[in-house]
């Protein structure tokens, strides 16, 4: 558009645009170009608001155009309402004076449902320094009968096995519970349902399908990759060897006695079948638990015996042989020879991997590694525990 062409401004802005013999044609007739038409606006085309035939966006990215047929449209404001909503057309939920509540569900949860909720919800939150917290609040859930009982039991069991660094605090928490849980009348015999005999029968029922946690079906060959084979394998190992280790925790807070463990370990080793090899996962399993609980287990009388009988077992078959190939791996033999090391140390062992601990024992390790530090040694990166001995506050009587 030239100088001398130029529109009167003053006549443009005070032409009444709104008028209903002017329409949005005639206004892009009214501001015309000297030249050619870029072939950018070549394309356009305006569509009245009664054309339903849809405008050709493609010059101007993937975001779609709103008329005034798909654009949102506000809702008129109601009472104790703090915003305009959404229509429902559109999906938005509308604000309310009194915030987001959650949807009531159709059908009530049932007491069993609702039960598992509120222990899972309270299992999510143990540390060590609130398990009499949590004891006392599931104490409060009112455990009424014996299936209920059990399914604390086996929750817990399932939070131990998933967190087996957490395995001491989860068993600090079973042996306070003992104290707090009531006895049922069983259906089938007359001795009362306790807790100490709901949570031996949960071990048991544990220990039994140690072999069959570890083996895979056949659908489960066919349908996953070595990959995921190999995956799942470790995964269900570590179940194993934590499950283990929870026994063991329970054992040193006399929950259980050392004639189960004998037998668990005597079972696992097969010592009254010296004609059958235990597989290697069993043999971990024997090192693991142990390795947990091997100083108090040889303090018993009952314990000792058994100690012994396996630990010949596993020398044996450490040093056994399958023609010019030892029996065993080489990770399985470390494993049994560091277990008869530690037991010949008197059960001393050095520690990299400490348990959970409350605040105030961090506090302490670290004021003690910043004052070795300031004498010019290392913090303590190691400690050196008795393998199995029992928790410190147990034997003060606490």
């Amino acid at each position: 558009m030239t100088a001398s062409a130029a529109p009167d401004v003053k006549k443009v802005a005070s032409f009444d645009f709104s008028g209903p013999q002017f329409s949005r044609g005639a206004m892009l007739q009214f501001c015309k170009f000297d030249g050619d038409v870029p072939s950018e606006l070549q394309t356009m085309k305006v569509v009245d608001e009664e054309d339903d035939e849809p405008s050709d966006r493609a010059l101007f990215g993937t975001f779609p155009i709103m008329n005034s047929r798909s654009s949102p449209k506000l809702s008129p404001k109601k009472a104790g309402q703090d915003f305009f909503s959404w229509s429902p057309k559109v999906g938005v939920i509308a604000s309310s004076a009194a915030g987001w509540k959650p949807a009531t569900p159709k059908t009530p949860l049932s007491r069993s449902d609702r039960l598992r909720r509120d222990l899972k919800s309270l299992l999510n939150k143990v540390c060590p320094e609130n398990v009499l917290i949590i004891v006392e609040r599931i104490a409060n859930a009112e455990i009424g009968t014996v299936e209920e009982l059990e399914l604390l039991i086996s929750l817990i069991f399932e939070k131990a096995l998933a967190e087996p660094h957490y395995s001491e605090t989860y068993a600090d928490m079973i042996f306070t519970l003992k104290d707090w849980m009531p006895e049922f009348p069983s259906a089938t015999t007359g001795k009362p349902v306790t807790f100490r005999a709901a949570l031996i029968n949960t071990c048991q029922h544990e220990f039994e399908a140690l072999s069959s946690t570890l083996a895979f079906d056949a659908e489960e060959l066919a349908r996953l990759d070595p990959d995921e084979i190999a995956f799942e394998k470790k995964k269900k190992k570590g179940r194993v060897l934590a499950n283990m280790k929870f026994i063991g925790q329970l054992f040193l807070r006399e929950m259980l006695n050392a004639k189960i463990i004998g037998s668990v370990i005597q079972d696992l080793a097969k010592c009254n079948q010296a004609d059958t090899i235990p597989e290697e996962p069993m043999v971990e399993c024997i090192c693991e638990l142990l390795t947990n609980i091997g100083y108090t287990l040889e303090s018993s009388p009952i314990g000792k015996s058994a100690l012994t009988s396996v630990c010949s077992r596993l020398q044996e078959l450490k040093n056994r042989r399958d023609g010019s190939k030892f029996l065993f791996s080489k990770r399985i033999q470390f494993a049994i020879q560091d277990l008869l090391e530690i037991r010949a140390a008197a059960w001393t062992k050095k520690s990299f991997k400490t348990s959970a601990k409350t605040k105030e024992e961090i506090r302490v390790q670290q004021e003690r590694d910043i004052a070795a530090q300031a004498r010019g040694r290392q913090g303590q990166e190691v400690e050196v525990q008795i393998a199995g001995a029992k928790p410190l506050w147990l034997n003060s009587g606490c």
